[in-house]
Protein backbone atom coordinates (compact mmCIF):
# COMPACT_ATOMS: atom_id res chain seq x y z
CA UNK A 1 0.00 0.00 0.00
CA UNK A 2 3.29 2.48 0.96
CA UNK A 3 4.62 1.58 -2.46
CA UNK A 4 1.28 2.33 -4.16
CA UNK A 5 0.63 5.67 -2.40
CA UNK A 6 5.01 6.73 -3.22
CA UNK A 7 4.00 5.73 -6.82
CA UNK A 8 0.55 7.96 -7.42
CA UNK A 9 2.83 10.84 -5.52
CA UNK A 10 5.49 10.58 -7.82
CA UNK A 11 3.04 10.37 -10.77
CA UNK A 12 1.41 13.66 -9.78
CA UNK A 13 4.09 16.16 -8.58
CA UNK A 14 6.60 14.59 -11.47
CA UNK A 15 4.10 13.86 -14.26
CA UNK A 16 1.15 15.49 -14.30
CA UNK A 17 1.58 18.72 -12.14
CA UNK A 18 4.21 19.76 -14.51
CA UNK A 19 1.84 19.46 -17.79
CA UNK A 20 -1.01 20.58 -16.08
CA UNK A 21 0.57 23.79 -14.94
CA UNK A 22 2.72 24.27 -18.96
CA UNK A 23 -1.04 24.21 -20.17
CA UNK A 24 -2.36 26.33 -17.69
CA UNK A 25 0.25 28.89 -18.78
CA UNK A 26 -0.35 28.46 -22.10
CA UNK A 27 -4.05 28.96 -22.17
CA UNK A 28 -2.99 32.36 -19.83
CA UNK A 29 -0.26 33.63 -22.56
CA UNK A 30 -3.44 32.57 -25.38
CA UNK A 31 -6.19 34.62 -23.90
CA UNK A 32 -3.66 37.44 -22.92
CA UNK A 33 -2.33 37.50 -26.78
CA UNK A 34 -6.76 37.97 -27.41
CA UNK A 35 -6.59 40.37 -25.38
CA UNK A 36 -4.04 42.42 -26.41
CA UNK A 37 -5.45 42.17 -29.84
CA UNK A 38 -8.98 43.64 -28.80
CA UNK A 39 -7.41 46.54 -27.16
CA UNK A 40 -5.04 47.11 -30.06
CA UNK A 41 -7.87 47.06 -32.39
CA UNK A 42 -9.37 49.78 -30.20
CA UNK A 43 -6.35 51.67 -30.55
CA UNK A 44 -5.65 51.49 -34.16
CA UNK A 45 -9.18 52.63 -34.92
CA UNK A 46 -8.57 55.67 -32.84
CA UNK A 47 -5.77 55.98 -34.46
CA UNK A 48 -7.28 56.18 -37.64
CA UNK A 49 -6.55 53.16 -39.15
CA UNK A 50 -9.54 51.26 -41.06
CA UNK A 51 -9.08 47.86 -40.26
CA UNK A 52 -8.69 45.42 -43.46
CA UNK A 53 -8.62 42.48 -42.16
CA UNK A 54 -8.29 40.52 -38.62
CA UNK A 55 -6.20 37.63 -38.61
CA UNK A 56 -5.43 37.65 -42.25
CA UNK A 57 -4.47 34.79 -43.56
CA UNK A 58 -1.88 34.41 -46.70
CA UNK A 59 0.55 31.13 -48.54
CA UNK A 60 3.88 30.86 -49.78
CA UNK A 61 5.33 27.92 -51.29
CA UNK A 62 9.32 26.74 -51.01
CA UNK A 63 10.48 23.91 -52.79
CA UNK A 64 12.72 21.72 -49.96
CA UNK A 65 14.22 18.95 -51.77
CA UNK A 66 12.66 19.07 -54.68
CA UNK A 67 9.35 18.85 -53.29
CA UNK A 68 7.05 21.83 -52.72
CA UNK A 69 5.89 22.94 -49.28
CA UNK A 70 3.55 25.44 -48.50
CA UNK A 71 3.83 27.65 -45.74
CA UNK A 72 0.61 29.41 -44.05
CA UNK A 73 1.21 33.13 -42.70
CA UNK A 74 -1.37 34.91 -40.37
CA UNK A 75 -1.26 38.36 -39.51
CA UNK A 76 -2.53 40.10 -36.42
CA UNK A 77 -4.40 42.75 -38.95
CA UNK A 78 -4.46 44.33 -42.44
CA UNK A 79 -5.16 47.83 -41.85
CA UNK A 80 -4.89 50.88 -44.23
CA UNK A 81 -4.48 54.67 -43.48
CA UNK A 82 -4.31 57.21 -45.98
CA UNK A 83 -3.94 55.24 -49.01
CA UNK A 84 -1.24 52.93 -47.19
CA UNK A 85 -1.72 49.51 -46.48
CA UNK A 86 -0.02 47.85 -42.78
CA UNK A 87 0.50 44.35 -41.27
CA UNK A 88 0.01 44.93 -37.89
CA UNK A 89 1.69 42.35 -35.47
CA UNK A 90 0.41 42.79 -31.82
CA UNK A 91 3.37 41.63 -29.16
CA UNK A 92 2.93 41.17 -25.38
CA UNK A 93 5.81 40.25 -23.06
CA UNK A 94 9.00 41.76 -21.81
CA UNK A 95 11.15 40.49 -25.15
CA UNK A 96 8.66 39.82 -27.90
CA UNK A 97 7.85 43.33 -28.55
CA UNK A 98 11.41 44.49 -29.44
CA UNK A 99 12.89 44.16 -33.52
CA UNK A 100 15.81 43.17 -31.50
CA UNK A 101 14.41 39.86 -31.26
CA UNK A 102 15.70 37.52 -34.35
CA UNK A 103 12.12 35.71 -33.84
CA UNK A 104 9.82 39.26 -34.10
CA UNK A 105 12.29 40.29 -36.87
CA UNK A 106 11.67 37.38 -39.24
CA UNK A 107 8.02 37.00 -38.51
CA UNK A 108 7.76 41.03 -39.93
CA UNK A 109 10.13 39.81 -42.61
CA UNK A 110 8.15 36.92 -43.93
CA UNK A 111 5.17 39.53 -43.48
CA UNK A 112 6.87 42.06 -45.49
CA UNK A 113 7.37 39.21 -48.10
CA UNK A 114 4.17 37.78 -48.35
CA UNK A 115 1.54 40.44 -47.83
CA UNK A 116 3.52 43.44 -49.86
CA UNK A 117 2.53 45.72 -47.35
CA UNK A 118 3.64 49.46 -47.24
CA UNK A 119 4.82 49.30 -43.68
CA UNK A 120 4.55 47.04 -40.81
CA UNK A 121 3.54 47.94 -37.58
CA UNK A 122 4.82 46.62 -34.36
CA UNK A 123 2.62 47.10 -31.50
CA UNK A 124 3.79 46.51 -27.81
CA UNK A 125 0.83 46.12 -26.12
CA UNK A 126 2.71 45.83 -22.31
CA UNK A 127 4.16 49.78 -22.84
CA UNK A 128 1.86 50.93 -25.22
CA UNK A 129 4.50 51.62 -28.31
CA UNK A 130 3.32 51.50 -31.81
CA UNK A 131 6.47 50.77 -34.13
CA UNK A 132 6.46 51.78 -37.96
CA UNK A 133 9.04 49.58 -39.30
CA UNK A 134 9.56 50.15 -43.46
CA UNK A 135 12.33 47.12 -44.98
CA UNK A 136 14.63 48.57 -47.43
CA UNK A 137 15.23 46.57 -50.54
CA UNK A 138 16.00 47.01 -53.87
CA UNK A 139 13.49 45.09 -55.42
CA UNK A 140 10.84 46.24 -53.69
CA UNK A 141 9.31 48.55 -56.81
CA UNK A 142 7.06 51.54 -56.71
CA UNK A 143 5.01 52.46 -59.65
CA UNK A 144 5.76 56.32 -59.87
CA UNK A 145 9.62 55.30 -60.05
CA UNK A 146 8.83 53.72 -63.38
CA UNK A 147 6.77 56.76 -64.32
CA UNK A 148 9.62 58.86 -63.52
CA UNK A 149 11.94 56.58 -65.48
CA UNK A 150 9.75 56.58 -68.33
CA UNK A 151 9.29 61.02 -68.23
CA UNK A 152 12.91 61.36 -67.83
CA UNK A 153 13.65 58.98 -70.92
CA UNK A 154 11.44 60.08 -73.30
CA UNK A 155 12.37 63.73 -72.54
CA UNK A 156 16.31 62.55 -73.05
CA UNK A 157 15.43 60.55 -76.11
CA UNK A 158 13.30 64.15 -77.42
CA UNK A 159 16.80 65.91 -76.78
CA UNK A 160 19.20 63.60 -78.31
CA UNK A 161 16.38 63.32 -81.23
CA UNK A 162 16.49 67.10 -81.27
CA UNK A 163 20.48 67.56 -81.65
CA UNK A 164 20.49 65.25 -84.32
CA UNK A 165 18.33 66.66 -86.50
CA UNK A 166 20.08 70.61 -85.89
CA UNK A 167 23.52 68.77 -86.72
CA UNK A 168 22.16 67.76 -90.39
Amino acid sequence: MFLILILSLFWFFLLWLPKRLQKERFKKRMLSGKTAEKEAEEILRKRGYKILSYQKRDKYEIIVDNEPYQITVIADFLVEKRGRKYVVEVKTGRDAPSIKNSTTRRQLLEYYYVFKPDGILLVDMENGLFHHIEFLFPYRHNIYNYIIYFIVGFLAGGVILYLIMRIK
